[in-house]
């Protein structure tokens, strides 16, 4: 379903220049979950906004569903891919109900019986109608992510980017969202792209990934064997290790 080869990204030119993403490459099978991981600023954001149409400077080659996309997309590839945002406050806006939020999709892309569609994407994402005429600020976070991922499927795409979804949400809510999200791409056969820098949130949703450094791919395993520790890059090894919360026989202590 996506293709991405020799993928490079960079800010900024000559002396200034930073790389960002460099010779990035990668495949997704269809209906699966992968997962970009890594530590903050290693390029992973970078690549999801590649590959949605929201970072236009790159170069490399990306394919969706077998055919070549360049920097810019037309109304066809967002309806067939839509992106979460990592910030349920930030994404909605403030001044529109959940009604309108749902509805802009369907008008810009021209599609009929708006009222049965953003009632049934809201029965699905588990909001009933009684949320249907609340401003963002009436909702928890939680909710407000709901929404978002009600915004995303109402154009029932094929392809959801996923960026740190649950990042911003309390723990007790993130197990919710993170079962609203899984059961979704189990039912409609979801291609999914998850960018996060927590692991356990990686080993529940996806079937493979991709270990990010520093703007380059350092190693892919599956998630039998992200949650086994068998990594074979020290770097993966690090990061599963530091994943597993504070271990005080990894402390050293300078008796000095």
């Amino acid at each position: 379903m996506i293709e991405v080869s020799q993928l490079r990204v960079a800010f900024g030119a000559d002396e200034n220049e930073t790389i960002a993403v460099d010779d990035v490459s990668f495949t997704i099978p269809e209906a699966t979950v992968y997962g970009l991981v890594g530590e903050s600023g290693c390029g992973k954001t970078t690549i999801l906004r590649c590959l949605c149409g929201l970072n236009r400077q790159w170069s490399g080659s990306i394919r969706i569903a077998g055919k070549p996309v360049g920097p810019v997309r037309d109304l066809a590839f967002y309806r067939m891919a839509q992106m979460v945002f990592q910030d349920p406050y930030g994404s909605l806006h403030p001044r529109h109900t959940v009604n309108t939020i749902l509805s802009e999709p369907l008008l810009v892309h021209g599609i009929a019986d708006i009222g049965a569609r953003v009632s049934r994407v809201l029965a699905q994402v588990g909001l009933g109608e009684s949320f249907r005429f609340r401003y963002p600020h009436q909702l928890s976070g939680g909710q407000r992510q709901r929404v978002a991922i009600a915004r995303a499927l109402i154009l029932e795409p094929r392809i959801l980017f996923l960026d740190e979804p649950t990042s911003a949400l309390d723990v007790s809510v993130q197990a919710e969202v993170l079962n609203l999200l899984r059961d979704i791409q189990v039912e409609q056969g979801l291609t999914c792209v998850l960018v996060s820098h927590d692991l356990a949130v990686v080993a529940n949703l996806c079937n493979r990934l991709a270990v990010m450094k520093q703007g380059r791919l350092v190693e892919e395993l599956g998630v039998a064997d992200l949650m086994s520790g068998r990594a074979h890059g020290g770097y993966t090894q690090r990061l599963i290790a530091a994943s597993a919360g504070y271990d005080r026989a990894l402390v050293s202590l300078d008796s000095d």
